[in-house]
């Protein structure tokens, strides 16, 4: 005849299975964050006006003009007057990069609009040295003075609009080559591109934005944003693959 444990008895093993269970999953260590994100904006917040930088360098942002905040659908901005206003000086010090964001641009947009400007704006309200990317077409410069100075990667086609898509440009300084993904895939290269992020300004920046263009007679951006990084080196295909939802 067989014999089988009492309840109480398995009770107090199952118990203990959990316990250790839990105790080695405790003592995993938690994942290390990422020491080439120069900040990373979310852009999850539902109320208040400061976009927090979770890369741990306590860069925060400050949401501008009323912008919607949805949780996770990041912030809404209405092409009017919302931007979020970012701190000065981001690309200081930086010879490659790699920005990447989720953007959706709605159908209304007009343009010329920038879905990010990272720079300078000039007493005309003349860009002067910056870095960008516009949806019409999907592209993204850097310059050192206005529109004249651009050093372009351009994928040749519009963003497709009303839906979410993950755009990414990365920066490599040791081959001075630009290159442009959409949804962690690569559409688009441009080599000689030999413009430091670093050296746009000579290091100081007060005009960085989402949402908003360094020329003052440009569009605002209307529609919405989230997971907004910046790192100081050019990402591997596989690293900018893993960014896109």
């Amino acid at each position: 005849m067989e014999h089988s444990l009492p309840r109480r008895a398995l009770a107090g093993v199952a118990t203990l299975a959990l316990a250790l269970t839990g105790a080695l999953v405790a003592a995993q260590p938690a994942a290390a964050a990422d020491d080439r994100l120069v900040a990373h904006y979310p852009l999850t917040e539902t109320s208040g006006t400061t976009a927090v930088d979770t890369s741990g360098k306590g860069r925060n942002a400050t949401y501008v003009g009323g912008a919607a905040l949805t949780g996770g659908e990041g912030v809404r901005l209405d092409g009017t007057d919302d931007f979020v206003d970012l701190p000065d000086n981001l690309l200081g010090g930086l010879n490659s990069v790699t920005i990447s964001t989720d953007v959706l641009i709605r159908p209304n947009q007009a343009t010329p609009y920038f879905i990010y400007g990272l720079g300078n704006t000039d007493g005309g309200g003349v860009g002067n040295g910056y870095l960008f990317s516009s949806g019409n077409n999907y592209r993204t410069s850097i310059a050192t003075g206005n529109w004249t100075t651009e050093q372009t990667v351009n994928s040749g086609a519009a963003l497709e609009r009303g839906v979410w898509k993950t755009i990414t440009y990365t920066l490599d300084d040791a081959t001075d080559t630009a290159r442009v993904y959409l949804d962690g895939v690569q559409v688009a290269q441009a080599t000689g591109v030999t413009i430091k992020p670093g050296a746009i300004g000579g290091g100081t920046t007060t005009a960085n934005y989402i949402g908003r263009s360094v020329y003052d007679a440009d569009r605002r951006l209307a529609g919405s944003v989230r997971d907004f990084r910046v790192y100081n080196a050019a990402l591997s295909a596989s690293d900018v693959a893993a960014l896109a939802p």
